[in-house]
């Protein structure tokens, strides 16, 4: 038997045979040529394929010679190699024969894409204030052709993200700098897998930061006045006192200092939220001010601030309550509200929310027309505030 392949296919020992795994369907691998020096159906030779699957087949071109040609698509990533035999045998009686059996090996070609293990899950949470050069994660790529060479980069938006984040030789995924939860609490970066031919995977990489009570809770004052009038209704609602806290997630606990309870604790009330309430008529002949501390806390750090409640029937406010109002046409009514100092004008427990409009700067605006309206008005500046209960307007049509 005499054996020669086409250009494009090695054949090794004559037993060995290796193509391209890309190799078209119906390809010729092998030519044969077969002979026998004996003459009539003694010299008369047959060549059969025997194989568990067909993966090639045998075409007899004339009498002495055959072509074995591919039977299927082939894929490396699947199968790399395969088995089958070619029987010759003359018809003589008895008759002779050989069985040459080949072994078929594809050629790996770079013809798939890395991919990544898609079981883990790609997002990340970490505590801000991280040490610089964290190492959080290392990436395990695969790729099924033979011998590829993978390299892992970022496919950044901005700047920031290119002086942030880093992948090294080692496929590790490495926090350059410390990073702030206040700041920026996450981050979304594209991480793309590449082999030597340009063929790409991306995936997303999420990464989130904790955030931890690295921030102390503050007042942006250390002294607030309250000026309230004597004989006013107990459960009055005097102030929201509030800190601020750049720990978005923290909860701040308000309190009065432990050693002021005792003094005030029958005088106000103070919610745990902030908000200060009279639980008394105060009398300006038994008491015209006082002075407590309240503390604002974060569950680590605290900050204190000085309150004085001053009990003052001095004007603050024109016109004065009750406030009368002559009116000849049925329309709109405005009062310009006047304080002795320059602060804010605010609107609380009013009869008739929808028709009354108290802007900042203390005008007022009456909708719609009733016989009486009562309301509270509040005061406040930066570390100052005055609450009158009650003021009364009252309109007479003419």
């Amino acid at each position: 038997m005499f054996i020669f392949t086409p250009t494009d296919v090695q054949l090794i020992n004559n037993s060995s045979i290796y193509i391209m795994e890309n190799i078209n369907i119906h390809t010729a691998i092998l030519y044969l040529t077969v002979s026998d020096c004996d003459t009539g159906e003694n010299g008369y030779v047959t060549i059969e394929l025997i194989s568990l699957i067909s993966i090639v087949e045998l075409e007899k071109v004339n009498n002495n010679t055959y072509i074995l040609i591919t039977n299927i698509n082939f894929d490396r990533e699947l199968i790399s190699s395969y088995s089958f035999s070619l029987k010759i045998y003359d018809h003589g009686k008895p008759n002779n024969s050989i069985i040459n059996i080949f072994n078929l090996y594809l050629i790996d070609i770079n013809d798939c894409f890395p991919y990544f293990n898609n079981s883990i899950n790609y997002s990340f949470i970490i505590d801000e204030n991280n040490q610089e050069n964290l190492i959080i994660h290392t990436f395990q790529i695969y790729d099924h052709d033979e011998n590829d060479q993978i390299i892992l980069y970022f496919e950044f938006t901005n700047e920031e993200e290119k002086e942030i984040f880093y992948i090294n030789k080692q496929n590790q995924l490495i926090i350059k700098k410390s990073l702030d939860y206040e700041y920026k609490s996450f981050y979304n970066l594209t991480l793309i897998a590449q082999d030597l031919i340009e063929h790409r995977t991306k995936i997303l990489i999420n990464i989130y930061l904790n955030d931890l009570n690295d921030n102390p809770v503050k007042f942006n004052k250390n002294f607030i006045q309250i000026q309230i009038q004597e004989n006013q209704l107990n459960k009055i609602f005097l102030r929201q006192i509030q800190a601020e806290d750049k720990d978005k997630n923290d909860q701040i606990i308000y309190y009065i200092h432990s050693n002021d309870i005792n003094y005030v604790e029958n005088l106000i009330e103070l919610t745990t939220n902030g908000n200060l309430y009279t639980k008394i008529k105060f009398k300006q002949k038994q008491i015209n001010k006082f002075q407590f501390r309240i503390i604002a806390n974060d569950s680590l750090h605290i900050d204190i601030i000085l309150i004085e409640i001053l009990i003052n029937n001095n004007i603050l406010l024109k016109p004065q309550s009750p406030y009368c109002i002559n009116l000849y046409h049925n329309k709109y009514i405005q009062i310009e509200f006047q304080a002795y100092r320059n602060v804010s004008f605010y609107l609380r427990n009013s009869s008739s929310s929808s028709n009354l409009i108290l802007f900042p700067n203390g005008t007022l605006i009456i909708k719609s027309i009733l016989n009486k309206y009562s309301f509270d008005i509040y005061l406040e500046e930066n570390n100052f505030s005055a609450i009158f209960t009650n003021f009364i307007i009252l309109i007479q049509f003419q």
